[in-house]
């Protein structure tokens, strides 16, 4: 799995948190409802852009970033380095074998029975969910 690094400068009671991938130029965000949720707004934007390109850029390493952004002199020093990670839908299928407590794969098959979806589509769905808030 690929991470991008995010920018996320502080926001106040007047202003957002706001979000730059300094290798995704053209991807931003914010939110008005804290760090955490600026960070899950990162993930939906890192997806949102992807959706529309072929290719996702190279992301490049944490230090690499962090050095880069630290000799800007515009750099808020409050600003916080998140590595968000992205993974691409639709990728190769593999095989796993999971060990769950019996009750927790009972509860799962039920679930999964309950919305028309085999056990592989509900925990991909439950993983993917668990990811995009990383």
């Amino acid at each position: 799995m690929k991470h991008y690094i995010a920018i996320i400068e502080p926001g106040d009671e007047k202003h957002a948190y706001g979000v730059r991938f300094p290798d995704l130029p053209a991807v931003h965000s914010a939110s008005d409802e804290g760090l955490e949720d600026a960070i899950k707004q990162a993930g939906k934007a890192v997806r949102f852009y992807a959706e529309d390109i072929d290719e996702m850029p190279a992301a490049r390493p944490y230090d690499e970033i962090v050095k880069e952004a630290l000799s800007d002199p515009d750099h808020d020093p409050a600003a916080a380095f998140v590595a968000i990670p992205f993974f691409v839908d639709g990728e190769r299928v593999v095989k796993v074998t999971l060990t769950l407590p019996a009750g927790v794969k009972e509860a799962i098959d039920a679930t999964a029975k309950a919305r028309g979806q085999s056990r592989s589509a509900f925990m991909t769905a439950a993983a993917k969910r668990v990811l995009e808030d990383i």
